[in-house]
C-alpha cells in the first residue's frame, strides 16, 4: 500500500490525485479483509453452468433466425456504456429471473467463502465482451460491490484473456478461468481489471455481488476521511517550487493516471506494469462444501458446446 500512496502523492492532477485518495482510503482503510488472499476459485455448482449456457445459446439460436447472415455478436443488444470497458460496447444477454433465482441460490456459497452473512444487492450479465475490448484496473462500488464472483460460462478466442487482480499478499495474478468456473473476489478492495485486449471473437461472464448483513460503508465515508490530509497535501503542493513534485522521489514507481473510477500506468504496456512480472494461476480451486467439487485439473472443458 505505501508503493500506491506514492505513486497517488505524485499525481499532479489535484483531481486525480483526489480521486485516487479516496480509491485508497476505501480499499486500503475503510473495508477490511473477509478472507485471506481476496479471491478464490471454485468450480460453479451443479447445474448452474448449463443454465447459462443454455441461456446464451438461446439468444445466439434467435440471432440466427432474425439474421442469419449476420455475426452472432452483431446481432445482440448492447450494453449501456460502462467508462471502464473500451472499444465495441459489449453485448448483452438478459437473463430475466433467472439472474435473481441464481442471486439467491449462490447466497450461501459466498458467505461461506467469506466467512459473513451477505445479502444479494445485483447480477450483471450476461456480458458478452468482443474483439479489442479492455477493461480498467479498478475497484468495484463499496456500498454494494463488496463480496462478489464472476462465473465464466464461454468464450471464442485466439489467446487467454485472464483477469489481472491484486492480491492481499501484495502479488498481482492473472487468473484464466475456464466455462464452468467461478472466482470469488473481493471486488470493492482487490484491484482488478483486463488491461490487455481481447483477442477472438468474445468472452462471456455474468457478474455477481453482495454486501454484508448491515453493510454502512460508502464512498462518503472515504471523502471524510481524507479532507483534511488531502488539504494539507494540497498546501505542500502548491508551496512547490516550479514542476518540482511535492511527493519525496525515494522510489523510482511508474506514473500512475486516474480515468474515471479506473487506473492506469501509461508508462507501462497494456497500462500496467506489474504484467510484466505476473503469477499466472490456472488451478487455484478450493472447495466450498455445498455440493459441488473441487476443479479437477485433468478435465478438459470444451468452450462452445451446441453454440
Amino acid at each position: 500500500m505505501n508503493r500506491r500512496y506514492e505513486q497517488i502523492h505524485r499525481i499532479q492532477s489535484s483531481q486525480e490525485r483526489w480521486d485516487a485518495s479516496i480509491y485508497l482510503a476505501i480499499s486500503g482503510h475503510i473495508v477490511k479483509n473477509f478472507t485471506k488472499t481476496g479471491f478464490a476459485v471454485v468450480r460453479q455448482p451443479k447445474g448452474v453452468h448449463r443454465r447459462l449456457k443454455r441461456r446464451l445459446k438461446d439468444a445466439f439460436d434467435g440471432v440466427r433466425r432474425k439474421k442469419p447472415n449476420s455475426d452472432l455478436i452483431s446481432g445482440l443488444n448492447r450494453e449501456i456504456p460502462v467508462d471502464q470497458i473500451s472499444g465495441e460496447r459489449p453485448g448483452m444477454v438478459p437473463l430475466g429471473k433467472l439472474k435473481s433465482e441464481l442471486l439467491k441460490e449462490l447466497t450461501k456459497m459466498h458467505e461461506t467463502w467469506a466467512g459473513v452473512k451477505l445479502v444479494p444487492t445485483t447480477a450483471y450479465g450476461l456480458r458478452i465482451y468482443v474483439n479489442g475490448n479492455r477493461l480498467t484496473m479498478h475497484t468495484d462500488h463499496v456500498e454494494s460491490h463488496v463480496i462478489s464472483s464472476i462465473l465464466h460460462v464461454a468464450r471464442d478466442v485466439d489467446e487467454p484473456w485472464p483477469l489481472v487482480i491484486e492480491g492481499f499478499d501484495g502479488s498481482t495474478a492473472e487468473v484464466d478461468l475456464r466455462p464452468g468456473e467461478m472466482l470469488f473476489y473481493e471486488s470493492a478492495k482487490c484491484v482488478h481489471g483486463r488491461p490487455r485486449p481481447l483477442k477472438g471473437r468474445f468472452y462471456t461472464s455474468l457478474f455477481m455481488h453482495y454486501k454484508p448483513v448491515g453493510w454502512s460503508v460508502s464512498t462518503e465515508s472515504a471523502k471524510h476521511m481524507i479532507e483534511r490530509s488531502f488539504s494539507r497535501q494540497a498546501k505542500r503542493w502548491n508551496t512547490s517550487h516550479g514542476n518540482r513534485l511535492a511527493a519525496p522521489l525515494s522510489l523510482q514507481l511508474p506514473v500512475l493516471q486516474m480515468v474515471g473510477t479506473g487506473m492506469k500506468e501509461p508508462g507501462c504496456e497494456n497500462d500496467w506494469c506489474a504484467l510484466q512480472q505476473q503469477v499466472v494461476r490456472e488451478n487455484m480451486q478450493i472447495n466450498i462444501h455445498q455440493g459441488q467439487l473441487p476443479m479437477d485439473p485433468r478435465v478438459h472443458y470444451t468452450d462452445n458446446d451446441e453454440l
